[in-house]
Parts: C-alpha cells; sequence; structure tokens
C-alpha cells in the first residue's frame, strides 16, 4: 500500500486514479493521518437499484451511447423512457 499527501493527491489526480484503476491501493494523507484509501472498483454481485428498476419495467436505459449495448437492454425498447416517467409524475402532482 502507498501513501501520499493530499497535496500531491490534488495535483496528480488522473494519474493517481490510474494507478488505482491499475490495481494500486492508495491512501491519501493530510498532515500525516490517513483520511481516504482509494482501490480499485470491485464489480458488484447484487443488482443494483438501477437494475431492478429496469427489471421492474420502470426505468429504461438510455438511447443514445457511445457503446454498443448489451443484447439485453435491446429488448426493452418498448419501455418508458426515464424522462417520461419524470414528467409524468410532475404532471400528476400539479393536478393535486
Amino acid at each position: 500500500m502507498e501513501y501520499i499527501g493530499l497535496r500531491e493527491f490534488n495535483h496528480n489526480l488522473s494519474s493517481i486514479m490510474a494507478r488505482v484503476a491499475a490495481g494500486a491501493r492508495i491512501v491519501v494523507t493530510d498532515h500525516g493521518k490517513p483520511i481516504v484509501d482509494l482501490t480499485p472498483h470491485a464489480p458488484n454481485e447484487e443488482p443494483t437499484p438501477w437494475d431492478e428498476l429496469v427489471a421492474a419495467g420502470q426505468l429504461r436505459p438510455p438511447v443514445r451511447s457511445r457503446r454498443r449495448l448489451p443484447p439485453i437492454w435491446e429488448d426493452l425498447s418498448d419501455l418508458p423512457d426515464s424522462v417520461e416517467m419524470i414528467a409524468a409524475d410532475r404532471r400528476k402532482d400539479r393536478e393535486r
């Protein structure tokens, strides 16, 4: 595990994040006291709230994306758009 000061962290954020993404574990310190541990992201095996909303048919993933969506997302094209859902909720609130 590597320790770096807060000033170095602020000045070299991009390179530090690249090292963490590559697997490095870094502790950021402020005046020698640890304030945060930076570790690579570990995928969560449990469904996220986003996944649950999509599975329940209450949310549709974005239509435009730079990446090709996995096949599971293509099957959900008939679901309402999140913007449409929010607008409908706001209309209901105004009617009350």
